[in-house]
């Protein structure tokens, strides 16, 4: 199963089977966290700011969320 999925598609079900594809790692656990790294005092520029404010907008379906 690949990140944001629900299931392996149809075509990936059977590359699965097949052995054509692997699955890497362990099961896929429910949810999704994402970090954004970046040096320290970064987080003060603007543009790393921006860059924030797009993907916590983007990731959360455009519901704002302050980062933890």
């Amino acid at each position: 199963m690949l990140p944001g999925s629900s299931g392996p598609s149809p075509v990936r079900a059977d590359d699965l089977k097949s052995g054509a594809l692997v699955q890497p790692f362990g099961p896929v656990l429910d949810g999704h966290r994402y970090h954004l790294v970046h040096l320290e005092g970064a987080a003060a520029r603007e543009e790393i700011a921006a860059l924030r404010g797009w993907l916590s907008a983007t990731m959360s379906g455009g519901r704002s969320r302050k980062p933890r």
